[in-house]
């Protein structure tokens, strides 16, 4: 069941992502304080608990024409996470994707942290950002200041720039 967290109007200057816990229920309390820290930063959520699968979380998005975003809390360890999200390259290519997807946890939740190695590839965060998402974050409610420098009327892109542009600063 979808909830909306601050169900306030649209209006500019605010932001609507999707949100969900991909993998188990163990990031449960994570997903569910992600979403008041965003609410309590201006960004208005559409909470789809926890367990959600990629596919899932794509058809609410696209139901969703006035969400900035699909925000993923990191509910499972990384290896755990990188295969609940294999199928984004293919999502982005054929367009069940075309909106921001960014991952993260929440503070001491680990979820996206990885390996030590040296090799960016190597960490859970390098995986992810080759699958195509868009940003790794820690703290998943820091993606409030990223939605909210962006955020305009719902679905409007600034002049000269496609909806995808408005994030191309926050890859790699």
């Amino acid at each position: 069941m979808e909830r909306v967290m601050n169900s306030a109007t649209a209006r500019p200057g605010t932001a609507l992502a999707v949100l969900g816990v991909i993998g188990g229920s163990e990031g449960a309390a994570d997903g569910f304080l992600a979403a008041m820290r965003l609410s309590c930063r201006g960004v208005r959520t559409v909470n789809l608990g926890t367990g959600v699968s990629l596919e899932r979380a794509a058809t609410v998005l696209a139901r969703r024409p006035d969400a900035q975003a699909l925000l993923l809390v990191a509910g499972a360890p990384g290896p755990a996470l990188v295969r609940g999200l294999v199928d984004l390259p293919w999502l982005l290519a054929t367009g069940g994707l075309n909106r921001p997807v960014i991952v993260g946890g929440s503070p001491g939740s680990g979820g996206t942290e990885g390996s030590r190695s040296g090799d960016p590839g190597a960490t859970t965060a390098g995986r992810l950002l080759g699958l195509g998402v868009t940003q790794v974050l820690p703290d998943l409610a820091d993606a409030a200041q990223l939605l909210l420098s962006r955020a305009g009327p719902p679905g409007a892109a600034p002049s000269g720039e496609k909806p995808d542009d408005r994030y191309s600063h926050t890859r790699g």
